[in-house]
């Protein structure tokens, strides 16, 4: 139950970055009124009272580039596995990198065969393993998910594994190198670098039973 909520609590964290981001900067601020970090009376600062500044902004600023990573990676280990689908998507309003936010409703059927309603948003960077690319699995699509056993509308998508939608998704990524090396190999007929290249593509797609056409 200790390692369900140390996990629930870095899955919030890393869900409200951005809040947690400006709490941790207000809180610092707002530390100098007790009485360890409060100024003199006589107008002369204590080696401490700045500290908590800095200390909030490093603290958020952690949380914002590597939360959702450390999140993904602690629940990946510690967590339970399951299968889950997504039921729908909606336009959650919102925007990020000047891309709509969509949100997506999901259904998590857990080790013990209970079945979960719970959703994400493709904001949330909750794939493992976590990349600077994501991914999400889209209406209908079959994926598996860790999640925490105590929380389990907390979890994260996991990616590289053999569920329908992650096969797709690595056979995508395959013929999309394939492409770009034959795209090289077509315009430079006389570079064995690009051939090499290209063989090297096709075959890495023919090994996972990736083809195009198949």
């Amino acid at each position: 139950m200790l390692t369900d909520t140390f996990l629930h609590v870095l899955y919030d964290l890393a869900q409200w970055r951005f809040l947690v981001l400006f709490a941790c900067i207000f809180l610092g601020l707002g530390a100098q009124i007790v009485p360890p970090f409060r100024p003199r009376a006589d107008g002369q600062a204590r080696f401490r009272t700045l500290i908590p500044i800095p200390l909030g902004v490093v603290l958020g600023i952690g949380n914002l580039i590597y939360g959702t990573e450390l999140s993904a990676n602690f629940i990946h280990r510690y967590g339970m596995q399951g299968q889950a689908t997504v039921t729908g998507s909606h336009d959650t309003g919102n925007s990020y990198n000047d891309r709509r936010v969509m949100g997506h409703n999901v259904l998590i059927r857990t080790a013990d065969a209970k079945t979960v309603e719970t959703s994400f948003t493709d904001a949330d960077f909750n794939v493992y393993p976590p990349a600077n690319g994501v991914y999400y699995p889209q209406q209908g699509d079959i994926f598996n998910v860790s999640y925490i056993a105590s929380f389990p509308q907390d979890f994260i998508i996991i990616s590289n594994d053999d569920s329908p939608w992650a096969r797709r998704l690595r056979c995508f990524e395959l013929n999309s190198a394939m492409q770009q090396a034959d795209a090289k190999r077509r315009f430079a007929l006389a570079s064995e670098e690009f051939r090499q290249a290209y063989e090297a593509a096709a075959q890495a797609a023919h090994a996972a039973g990736c083809d195009r056409g198949s």
